[in-house]
């Protein structure tokens, strides 16, 4: 996106019809700080056709 904010997207589906969704922005706040938002998102199709929806935030320092 630009130098300081990277964006990152995963998508998964395997043999048991588990799809899933991931997304995240890496923002290096200072030098040596970088802050990442994801969100998440799961659909079981097979077992009981649910939902999950998730949330991290990690906080990564580098010396």
């Amino acid at each position: 996106m630009n130098e300081k904010a990277t964006f990152n997207a995963e998508v998964g589906y395997d043999d048991f019809s588990n799809f899933s969704i991931a997304t995240n922005i890496a923002y290096q706040t200072v030098p040596g700080l970088t802050i990442t938002p994801e969100i998440d998102y799961l659909d079981n199709f097979d077992v009981d056709n649910s939902d999950a929806l998730g949330v991290n935030v990690r906080f990564q320092r580098t010396f």
